[in-house]
């Protein structure tokens, strides 16, 4: 009876030994077999990365690195957030920082005139790699739109306008800079900083006809070439790529993040979770990311070829894409884990393109109003594409007074009264004024 019990446990504890063991063996020979197609998508990868490096003096990370470098060595101004967002009007405190920190401005503007920026990253590291101090790169952000804000506010609107436009630049370049969502992000918050400042200036009218014109043509520029999301999202790929490449048999580090600790018992249930791809993470990995071309690509052909194809086109065209990357995130558990959420960010750009088109359609307007005498009665006096809210397809909502004239849309999510709302009125007045009552609002 005992042996019959010994012999009963034995099958017990054996049978899952023997399927652990099973799914071990199987697991390892799938990783051998995938290594091959792992190396070749890392190394190609990290060809690619490499080949957008390039160094000369004209590189303006050459100048928005020695800022950063500069910028430690200071004191920041602890208010400067409030003076920006319109809540308090300019302090001693700013107005002495702006001046200790005027050697940080003109490295800011010497940089933001230079025809490209690439960030000496290290392709190399993949995941792990060590990326520029951005939290310092904001602060010379906020000093320079600061200034910018000055001197609009003291009437000196040609350099205002100028540090302006040169910080749109800087914002563009951080995004082209590297392509990975941080570097996107920060390049979209420099945008959204600097266009607040220029919408002050703009709703009150303070500008000529002539820098009007230029707003326009900067504003519908930028709205043209800003680089695409999906561009920085391929390169937050590809350093998956490398670092699994170049650590093939860490498990750990290759899907990185380093969420797992290392040990015999992690890598077991590792694998076990990976059942659906021969109990290998290497070849769920591969997977999601093939899985991730394919949709980047879909993306890019469903934008591609339409007539004045922006990025708003690629942002209605993610609909499409959006159940099937809902569906395998739920069956891949790399993706589950690792894949971007892309949502936040394409309403984060959505925002900052629609914002920089409305203020754009404000400019047009104040220009008809000096041209004419009064303000257009519709929109549709303004001969321009400027007119068009991107999130519906019609044209911006607007309340004309006899003396003000409002522009507004519900955006990203296509309701009022909510975060999301963007609007603008045009109203002679101080720039401190109207920001307190867009605060206020």
């Amino acid at each position: 009876m005992l042996k019959k019990n010994l012999r009963i446990v034995a099958i017990i504890i054996g049978i899952p030994v023997c399927l652990i063991l099973i799914a071990l063996v199987i697991g390892i020979i799938t990783d051998v077999i995938t290594t091959p197609a792992i190396k070749a998508k890392g190394d190609s990868a990290l060809k690619e990365l490499i080949s957008l490096r390039k160094e000369g003096k004209d590189n303006a990370w050459n100048y928005y690195s020695q800022a950063i470098a500069l910028m430690k060595e200071k004191t920041f101004p602890t208010d400067i957030n409030k003076y920006l967002r319109g809540e308090i009007g300019i302090t001693d405190e700013i107005i002495v920082s702006l001046k200790t920190n005027k050697d940080v401005i003109i490295l800011m503007e010497k940089g933001a005139v230079q025809p490209y920026c690439s960030m000496p990253i290290e392709y190399e590291k993949g995941i792990e790699m060590p990326l520029p101090e951005f939290v310092v790169l904001q602060k010379c952000i906020k000093i320079h739109a600061a200034q910018a804000l000055s001197a609009l506010e003291i009437g000196i609107t040609n350099d205002g306008l100028l540090k302006i436009l040169h910080g749109l630049n800087s914002g563009k370049h951080i995004i082209s800079g590297s392509p990975f969502l941080l570097t996107h992000m920060v390049g979209l918050v420099t945008i959204g900083r600097h266009l607040h400042v220029l919408e002050s200036g703009i709703a009150t009218g303070i500008f000529d006809r002539q820098q009007l014109e230029t707003t326009s043509h900067y504003l519908a520029e930028l709205e043209r070439t800003l680089p695409s999301l999906l561009w920085s999202l391929e390169g937050e790929i590809k350093t998956i790529n490398i670092s699994l490449a170049a650590k093939p048999l860490n498990y750990e580090s290759l899907l990185a993040m380093e969420v797992i600790e290392g040990s015999i018992f992690h890598d077991i249930g590792l694998r076990i979770w990976m059942w659906r791809y021969l109990f290998s993470p290497r070849l769920a990995t591969l997977n999601a990311i093939k899985t991730w071309d394919d949709m980047i690509a879909t993306l890019h052909i469903s934008a591609k070829g339409k007539e004045g194809s922006t990025e708003y086109d690629i942002i209605i065209a993610r609909h499409v894409t959006k159940e099937k990357m809902q569906k395998y995130c739920g069956n891949n558990p790399i993706s589950r884990l690792f894949m971007p959420n892309l949502e936040p960010m394409f309403k984060r750009k959505s925002r900052v393109l629609a914002k920089a088109r409305l203020i754009r359609c404000a400019a047009l307007v104040w220009k008809y109003r000096i041209e004419n005498g009064t303000f257009p009665g519709s929109l549709k006096e303004i001969n321009s594409d400027a007119i068009k809210d991107p999130f519906r397809g019609g044209t911006w909502d607007y309340v004309m007074t006899k003396h003000s004239f409002e522009l507004k849309s519900p955006g990203y999510n296509l309701v009022y009264d909510d975060d999301d709302d963007l609007s603008i009125t045009l109203n002679k007045g101080t720039v401190r004024e109207y920001l307190s009552a867009k605060k206020k609002n």
